[in-house]
């Protein structure tokens, strides 16, 4: 049976008891599987981290908040189409950042450049009206109405946390962007813009100051399991 062939194929498919392991071989695997987004995956495990990686990179002792993931971003001015950019970041009385991770050194794309641009141009006025333009539409199916209205709950909720109303994000003077790579092999991407993840893991330059940087032991020994699966990931590119 199909069943015993894949569990007996050793150093391939196998079945785990420890629940560590199993997402950290499956992440890589998957990371390294055609078809397969990598950046969702990846995405998951630092989301948690947005925040104090950018406190560091930033070099900033101001409360750095993620607003919101996958943050909508107009395309064109006379429609409603959108892209989305993986973070929506406030620094505390300083700026928003939006935040784009880029796990592929191929998943740079000029015209993704431009939209950020335009964003940031744009200002933070127009970035908060066509996000709520876009949450007030009542087309679309059922499942995507309701995904926007929990997101936009949860918005509300991290400008609260933020000290920060949809008054006062509006009026946020500074617009900035951001890349997160996994290491620094993409040229594409523009350096001054580009925070580089593997030297924030261990052995890298940023690795001690950012553990210190954490707020207990517990927070510094889940970066250490997630900087290891990011390092795993890094190590199948090379």
């Amino acid at each position: 049976m199909a069943y015993h062939r894949m569990e007996n194929m050793g150093e391939g498919y196998k079945k785990h008891t420890d629940f560590y392991n199993m997402v950290k071989e499956w992440t890589v695997s998957d990371y390294c599987t055609p078809g397969i987004k990598a950046e969702v995956i990846l995405d998951m495990l630092i989301s948690d981290f947005i925040g104090d990686l950018l406190q560091l990179h930033y070099n900033t002792e101001k409360k750095v908040t993620l607003l919101l993931k996958e943050y909508p971003i107009q395309i064109y001015e006379d429609n409603n189409r959108n892209a989305k950019v993986d973070y929506l970041v406030y620094i505390e009385d300083t700026k928003m950042v939006l935040v784009e991770l880029k796990t592929t050194n191929d998943s740079f794309r000029d015209e993704q450049e431009w939209r950020i641009q335009q964003a940031v141009r744009s200002g933070a006025k127009s970035l908060i009206d066509f996000y709520n333009k876009i949450v007030e539409l009542t087309g679309g199916n059922l499942p995507d109405r309701k995904k926007y209205a929990y997101s936009f709950e949860e918005f509300k909720r991290n400008l609260a946390s933020a000290h920060l109303n949809e008054e006062k994000v509006r009026a946020i003077q500074e617009l900035d962007y951001l890349y997160v790579s996994l290491d620094d092999g993409n040229l594409k991407l523009p350096k001054q813009r580009n925070m580089i993840l593997k030297d924030y893991c261990e052995n890298g330059k940023q690795y001690e100051n950012f553990k210190a940087g954490l707020e207990n032991d517990e927070r510094r020994e889940l970066w250490d399991s997630v900087s290891a699966i990011l390092k795993a990931c890094m190590e199948k590119t090379v």
